[in-house]
C-alpha cells in the first residue's frame, strides 16, 4: 500500500533531482550501480514497454552512434552525463563508474546462458563459459564472473525481461540447438556465412567449448538470432492473456532458484562450521511433497553443487543444508477446522454453564453477571421444536449442559473416525511404521505404568564409572601359546582384497538402513543419505578416499552419542545400565560397507567357527541354537546320558575388548591391511558423551571396547572371540553321541557373548572352563559371576552338584531352578509351560491392541497374520504345542473377535482359517495329465516365478549387461512373471481378451446346450463362436450385448446374461482371468461392478430375481472355491472347470512363449540366454 504524499515521493534523491538532475534518471535507467556492482533495474511500464527500441530511451548523441555502430554497451562513466567541472568520484577519489544494464544486454546475457547450458540441461561451468561471452562483447566493461552470473538470476527475479520474452528466447535457443543436432559435419570450422556475419557472431564462435565445437553445422548461428536487436525486432505489442501459457513454467523455474538460493545461503552459513553445533534436523512424516523435494534435488539441484574433486566434509555439509532447506519446506500439521471449531464451542458452552450456576446459587449477583446471563437466556430458549421455551434458569442449564454432552460426543465421534483414516492409511503405506507405533505407545504406557521416584546418578558417578572402563588402555597377552595356533590354522588362506566402495554398495547398505533411526551427533538420519541417490557415485569415491588414507577422517565421525538404558530397577548404581552409542549416519555407513566386503572373506575362507551363530547370514540365528540344543537336551533324557552345562556370561564383554586384540585378530584372518589401517585410525579418535534423561557428561575417550551401535561391532567381535571355539573343540571334551558335523562333537554353542558349555564328566567341564578363562584372561575379559551356572544331569535327570572351583566360583543349579538362555527360560531342558504361557499372553495383547485400532477388516486380518500370530510361529519347533493347545488358541481368538465386535457369536467357526482356494481343484490338471509335458513343465516353471523375465535376470540371475528391469511391451512396469500373465496394459486387448474369450465360450456353449437354445452336436471351445442373441420359448441369452436401462449404468454390458423367463430370474454373468495373488479381490469387484445393473434389470424387466455370478480363475490355473460355487448356482456341472482351467493353462503359455521371443533383440545379451520357453 502507497500511503505516503506526492510530496515526499517527489523528493530529490542523493546525487540529484528525480525529475531531470543528471545522474539520476526518473525511469529504469536510473543509476543503479556503483563501481560495478549493480542493482537489477525495474521494468518498463505501460502496454508499449516490450516494443520499445533501445534508441527511445533517452541518451546522448555519442551513445547514440555508439548504438548504431558497435554492439550497444552500457553506460560507462558518469562524466559524459555530468558536468565537467564537478566530475563524480568516490570517496577515494576516483571516479565513479555506473554500470547500466539495459534490455541488449539482458538479452544477451540471458541467451548465452540457455545456448551455453543447453536450455539448463548442463549447467556444468557455465559461469566461466559465460564470463568468457560476455567480455568478448563487451571487452571495455570491467565485471567480474560472479557479477555476470548474479545478473542473471537479478533478471529473472526481478522480472527486468518480461515472461513471453524469456520464452521466446528459451523457443529460439531450443530450435537452434535442434536444427545443429540435425546438420551434417561439413569440412572447416569456419564457413564463408560465418565470416559475413557481424562480430557479435563470431565473438560468440570464437569462444564456444569444444564439446559444442564438434561440426560446421553446430555452428551455423542466425546473424538475427543472436544479436542485442533481435528481441526488440521481433517483439510485439502483448495482451495480458498471451502470458498465462508459460507461467507455470516460469513459476515452476522461479520456485526451483528460489530452493537453489536457500541452499547456498545455507552453505554459506555453515560450510566450516562444527557439525554438532548445527540445528537439529527434525523426523518428517512421508508425504508426496517430501518425495517432490527429493525428486527435485536429486534431478535439478544437488548436481550443480557437487564436483568430482568434492570431499567428505563438502559431501556431508551439503547433504545437511539440502536437508535443512527441505525441512523447512515441510508441512505443518493443524489441528483440523472443525476440531477447533467443537472446541472452541465446548469451552463456551462450559463458560456459559459455569455462569448460570454461579446465578443459580448465588444470590449476591453483579450486574456483569446479571447482563451475561441475560445474553445467555436469549441464545438459547429453544430447547427442542417440540417444546416450549425455557423460563426457567434450571431449564436454561439443563440446555446448556446437553449441548455440552453432545458437542463432546460430537469431538470424541470426529476423533475417533479421523484416527480410524489414519491408522488405516499408515498401515496401507507403511506397515512397519505402523508395527512400530504400536510397540512404542505399549512401551510408553508400561513405562508410566511403572513410573515412580526412581533415583538416577549424578553425571559425575556416571563419568567415572565408565571412564574406568572405557579410558584405561588395556593390553592382550601378546606370548600365548593359542594365538600361534589360530595364525597357523589360517596361514593358508588368501589375504582380503579391497575393492573401491561404488554405487552399487552404498545402495545395499542405505537401502538397509532405517530411515528415522537416531542420528548421532550431527543430526543427519539415513532417510538423506538413502534418498538423495545422485550423490551415491560421489559417496563411493569419498569413502574409498577416507578408506584408503588419501582423505583424513573428520573428528566429529568418531564421535558419538550414547543413551544409558537401564538394565534393572536399581538406577542408581551406574553400573546398571547398558549404552547404546548413537554414530554419525556416515560413519555407520562406512563401517557398513566394510562389513559387507567382511563378510565376503569370512563367508570364503569360513573363518567363523560353525558354533557361533552371531552375525551369520543365511542363518537363523538364536533359533537355530535353541533348535540345537533343544536336540543334545532330549537326546540326554531320552537315553538317560550323563552331561554337564555351564552357561558363561561376561562382564561388560563390548566394552572389555582391548583395542590392541581387535586388530591383532584382523591381522590373523588376513583382512586386508588399508582396512586395518584405517580401523586402527579411527579407533585413536573414538569418544562419546553419555545421554541419561537431562543428565549429559563431558567427553569420554574410548581407549577399550568397541561401540555398541555400529553395523561393524558385532561382527568384529565374533571374530575376537572365535579362536574360544578352536580351542575348545580341540580339547575333545564334548558330549558323547552329538555332533554337530561329521567330525565335531559338540562342547559348546555360542551366540555374540553367550556361552553354552557341554560335557560329558565334571573333569571335561572343568577343562572346558579352564580354557574359557584362560582365554578371557588373555584378552582382558572377565566373567559376571552373578549370572554363571552350572547344571549337572545325571542319567536323564538334574542332580545337584558341587560349585566348581576354579579361581571362580559358578554356582550350580538345584531341581527347580532355571536359566534364561537366549530369551528362553531352561531348567534340565526348555520351560515349555511356562514359555507357552507367556507367549499366548503376548500373542492376544498384539491381537487386542490391534482390535483397538478399528483397522478396516482386510488390514486387521493382515496385521494379525503379520504381527500377532509369528509370536507363536517363532517358537515352533522349540516349544511343544499340541493340537490341543492350538484348539484353545482358536476358539479365545475367535472368543477376542467376537468381543470386539469383529466377528458374529453364530458365525461359522471355519471363517478365521478357511482357505479361499480349492487345493484339490487347482491342482487337477496335473492329475488328468492332459497336457504335452512340455507344456505342463512349462506351466510349473510358470508357477515357481523361474522364467527369465528382466526382473529374474536383472535381480536373481544378477546379468550385469541387463540395464533396466522394465517391461519390454509397455516399458512401465517391472517385467515380472506375474505382469506378463495378467497386468501387461499392451497385451489386454489382444491375448488376455483372446484367453478371456475362450473361457467365456466354454459357460456360453454350455448353456446354450443346457436350455436347448442350441441343437446338434458341441464344438471344441476354440472353435465355438457365441451369437449375441440366443432365445427359446423358456431362456434368452445374450453374449456381450449391452443392456439398456433407464438411469445411466457405466457397467451394462456383462459377458453372458441368462434370462429364465419361466422362473422371472436373470443370471448376470462375468468371466475374469487375474493373477492368483488378486483372486478374491476381482470376485468382490465384479459383484459391485453390477449391482447398479441388478437393481435396473429388476424394475425395467420386472423379475423376481437377479443374480450376479462372477466366474473367476486365475492366470496359472488356480480355482478359487468360490467358482465351484458359481458354477453350481448356474447348475452347470462342477467338472466343467476342469476345462476352463485347461484353456486358462494352454492361453497363459501361449502368453509367455510369445512374449518372450518377440522383441528378443531388445534384450542384451539374449542370445547366451536360454529361456525355458
Amino acid at each position: 500500500m502507497e500511503l505516503r504524499s506526492k510530496s515526499k515521493r517527489l523528493m530529490p534523491l542523493p546525487g540529484g533531482d528525480r525529475r531531470g538532475a543528471p545522474g539520476a534518471d526518473a525511469g529504469r535507467h536510473s543509476m543503479r550501480a556503483i563501481g560495478g556492482e549493480g542493482l537489477g533495474g525495474r521494468p518498463f511500464a505501460g502496454e508499449h514497454a516490450i516494443g520499445r527500441e533501445p534508441e527511445q530511451c533517452e541518451s546522448t548523441q555519442s551513445s547514440q552512434n555508439q548504438n548504431i555502430n558497435s554492439p550497444v554497451t552500457p553506460v560507462e562513466d558518469v562524466s559524459q552525463e555530468a558536468p565537467a567541472t564537478k566530475p563524480a568520484t568516490t570517496k577515494t577519489g576516483k571516479p565513479r563508474v555506473r554500470m547500466q544494464w539495459n534490455d541488449d544486454i539482458n538479452t544477451f546475457i540471458m541467451r548465452t546462458y540457455y545456448y551455453i547450458t543447453k536450455l539448463e540441461t548442463d549447467r556444468t561451468m557455465y559461469c566461466k563459459n559465460l564470463f568468457d561471452r560476455f567480455k568478448d562483447q563487451y571487452p571495455h566493461l570491467n565485471v567480474s564472473a560472479q557479477r555476470i552470473a548474479d545478473q542473471r538470476r537479478v533478471i529473472l527475479r526481478n522480472k527486468l525481461l518480461y515472461d513471453l520474452a524469456i520464452d521466446n528466447i528459451k523457443k529460439e535457443v531450443g530450435d537452434q540447438l535442434k536444427e545443429e543436432e540435425q546438420n551434417e559435419l561439413q569440412s572447416t570450422l569456419h564457413s564463408e556465412n560465418a565470416i559475413r556475419s557481424d562480430s557479435y557472431n563470431s565473438s560468440f564462435e570464437d569462444n564456444l567449448p569444444l564439446n559444442l565445437l564438434r561440426t560446421q553445422s553446430d555452428l551455423t548461428i542466425s546473424p538475427t538470432s543472436l544479436t542485442p536487436q533481435t528481441l526488440s525486432q521481433t517483439q510485439t505489442r502483448l495482451d495480458p492473456s498471451d502470458t498465462q501459457h508459460v507461467e507455470s513454467r516460469n513459476q515452476s523455474d522461479d520456485y526451483i532458484q528460489s530452493v537453489t538460493d536457500m541452499l547456498e545461503t545455507a552453505l554459506t552459513e555453515y560450510s566450516g562450521s562444527d557439525p554438532t553445533a548445527r540445528p537439529r534436523l527434525p523426523r518428517l512424516r512421508g508425504n508426496k511433497k517430501l518425495y517432490q523435494l527429493v525428486d527435485l534435488f536429486n534431478n535439478k539441484i544437488l548436481s550443480k553443487f557437487c564436483t568430482a574433486d568434492s570431499d567428505i566434509n563438502h559431501i556431508h555439509t551439503l547433504i545437511y543444508c539440502s536437508a535443512l532447506v527441505i525441512c523447512k519446506h515441510r508441512r505443518s500439521f493443524k489441528k483440523p477446522a472443525w476440531q477447533v471449531r467443537l472446541e472452541k464451542d465446548i469451552e463456551k458452552l462450559r463458560a456459559d454453564i459455569a455462569r448460570v450456576t454461579q446465578y443459580i446459587t448465588n444470590n449476591e449477583r453483579s450486574e456483569n453477571l446479571c447482563n451475561k446471563v441475560e445474553l445467555i437466556f436469549k441464545k438459547n430458549q429453544l430447547h427442542s421444536s417440540h417444546e416450549r421455551n425455557n423460563r426457567r434458569p434450571e431449564e436454561f442449564l439443563d440446555t446448556l449442559k446437553q449441548k455440552l454432552s453432545l458437542k463432546a460426543q460430537r469431538l470424541r465421534r470426529y476423533k475417533k473416525a479421523l484416527e480410524r483414516k489414519e491408522d488405516n492409511k499408515l498401515f496401507s503405506t507403511n506397515e512397519k511404521v505402523f508395527y512400530r507405533n504400536l510397540g512404542q505407545q505399549n512401551k510408553s504406557e508400561r513405562d508410566i505404568s511403572e513410573q515412580g521416584d526412581k533415583e538416577l546418578p549424578t553425571s559425575e558417578d556416571l563419568k567415572n564409572y565408565w571412564a574406568s572402563i572405557w579410558e584405561k588402555d588395556a593390553e592382550y597377552n601378546f606370548e600365548a601359546d593359542w594365538i600361534k595356533k589360530e595364525e597357523n590354522r589360517f596361514q593358508n588362506i588368501e589375504e582380503m582384497v579391497f575393492d573401491d566402495v561404488n554405487r552399487d554398495d552404498i545402495e545395499m547398505v542405505t537401502r538397509k538402513m532405517k530411515s528415522w533411526k537416531a542420528a548421532g551427533g550431527d543430526g543427519v538420519h539415513s532417510f538423506w543419505y538413502k534418498k538423495f541417490y545422485i550423490l551415491h557415485d560421489i559417496l563411493g569415491r569419498v569413502i574409498s578416499d577416507v578408506i584408503k588414507g588419501n582423505i583424513n577422517l573428520p573428528q566429529f565421525l568418531t564421535t558419538g552419542v550414547t543413551f544409558m538404558l537401564p538394565k534393572s530397577k536399581n538406577t542408581k548404581d551406574p553400573s546398571q545400565y547398558r549404552p547404546i552409542t548413537c554414530l554419525p549416519t556416515l560413519y555407520k555407513l562406512i563401517t557398513s560397507c566394510i562389513t559387507n566386503k567382511l563378510n565376503s572373506h569370512i563367508e570364503n575362507n569360513k573363518i567363523l567357527s560353525e558354533e557361533q551363530k552371531g552375525c551369520r547370514r543365511n542363518h537363523l540365528g538364536c533359533k537355530e541354537q535353541l533348535v540345537i540344543d533343544t536336540i543334545i537336551l532330549k537326546h540326554a533324557h531320552k537315553h538317560k546320558r550323563n552331561i554337564n552345562i555351564t552357561y558363561i556370561d561376561y562382564q561388560k564383554a563390548f566394552d572389555s575388548v582391548p583395542h590392541s586384540w581387535l586388530i591383532r585378530v584382523l591381522q590373523i584372518y588376513k583382512v586386508n591391511p588399508t582396512i586395518i589401517t584405517f580401523l586402527e585410525s579411527a579407533m585413536s579418535n573414538w569418544k562419546t558423551t553419555l545421554l541419561l534423561n537431562e543428565i549429559r557428561t563431558e567427553e569420554i575417550p574410548i581407549r577399550n571396547g568397541i561401540f555398541q551401535g555400529d553395523s561393524l561391532s558385532p561382527l568384529w567381535f565374533c571374530l575376537a572371540m572365535n579362536p574360544l571355539s578352536a580351542l575348545l573343540n580341540d580339547s575333545n571334551n564334548g558330549c558323547n553321541g552329538c555332533k554337530l558335523t561329521h567330525t565335531t562333537s559338540i562342547c559348546h554353542l555360542m551366540y555374540m557373548d553367550d556361552i553354552k558349555l557341554f560335557s560329558k564328566s565334571d573333569q571335561a567341564m572343568k577343562n572346558l572352563i579352564e580354557i574359557t578363562k584362560t582365554l578371557s584372561k588373555d584378552i582382558n575379559m572377565k566373567f559376571g559371576l552373578d549370572k554363571c551356572r552350572t547344571l549337572r544331569i545325571v542319567k536323564g535327570r538334574v542332580n545337584a552338584s558341587q560349585n566348581f572351583n576354579i579361581n571362580h566360583s559358578f554356582q550350580s543349579m538345584d531341581l527347580g531352578d532355571s536359566y534364561k538362555y537366549l530369551g528362553i527360560q531352561q531348567e534340565k531342558g526348555i520351560h515349555h509351560i511356562k514359555i507357552k504361557k507367556e507367549l499366548t499372553q503376548e500373542y492376544f495383547r498384539r491381537i487386542n491392541t490391534l482390535c483397538k485400532k478399528h483397522l478396516y477388516s482386510k488390514n486387521l486380518f493382515k496385521a494379525i497374520n503379520t504381527f500377532a500370530v509369528p509370536v507363536l510361529t517363532y517358537s515352533f519347533g522349540i516349544i511343544k504345542w499340541t493340537k490341543t493347545d492350538i484348539n484353545k488358541l482358536e476358539i479365545r481368538t475367535r472368543t477376542t473377535l467376537t468381543k470386539h465386535n469383529y466377528m458374529h457369536p453364530k458365525s461359522a467357526i471355519q471363517r478365521t482359517t478357511q482357505p479361499h482356494v480349492d487345493l484339490k481343484a487347482s491342482n487337477k490338471w496335473l492329475k488328468l495329465g492332459a497336457l504335452f509335458p512340455e507344456t505342463e513343465g512349462f506351466m510349473i516353471a510358470i508357477q515357481d516365478q523361474i522364467i527369465n523375465t528382466r526382473n529374474y535376470k536383472k535381480y536373481i540371475l544378477k546379468d550385469p549387461h541387463l540395464i533396466t528391469d522394465k517391461c519390454r511391451k509397455c516399458n512401465r512396469q517391472s517385467e515380472t512373471i506375474q505382469h506378463i500373465t495378467s497386468a501387461c496394459p499392451n497385451l489386454t486387448q489382444t491375448d488376455y481378451t483372446h484367453r478371456h474369450n475362450q473361457i467365456c465360450n466354454i459357460i456360453h456353449q454350455k448353456l446354450a446346450f443346457k436350455y436347448q437354445l442350441l441343437t446338434g452336436k458341441p464344438l471344441p471351445y476354440y472353435q465355438y463362436t457365441p451369437k449375441p442373441v440366443l432365445e427359446s420359448s423358456s431362456h434368452k441369452m445374450y453374449f456381450d450385448r449391452a443392456i439398456l436401462t433407464d438411469r445411466t449404468v457405466h457397467n451394462n454390458r456383462p459377458d453372458i446374461t441368462l434370462i429364465d423367463k419361466q422362473n422371472k430370474q436373470v443370471y448376470i454373468i462375468d468371466v475374469a482371468v487375474p493373477n492368483t495373488h488378486n483372486l478374491h479381490k476381482t470376485i468382490t469387484e465384479k459383484i459391485h461392478k453390477y449391482t447398479e445393473l441388478k437393481e435396473e434389470i429388476v424394475k425395467i424387466w420386472q423379475m423376481d430375481k437377479v443374480h450376479i455370478v462372477p466366474l473367476v480363475l486365475s492366470s496359472t490355473g488356480v480355482i478359487p472355491r468360490h467358482l465351484l460355487s458359481a458354477l453350481r448356482n448356474l447348475d452347470i456341472p462342477e467338472s466343467t472347470y476342469m476345462t476352463m482351467q485347461k484353456a486358462a493353462i494352454l492361453n497363459t503359455c501361449r502368453i509367455v512363449r510369445r512374449f518372450l521371443q518377440d522383441d528378443t533383440s531388445s534384450i542384451p545379451n539374449s542370445g547366451n540366454v536360454t529361456h525355458l520357453a
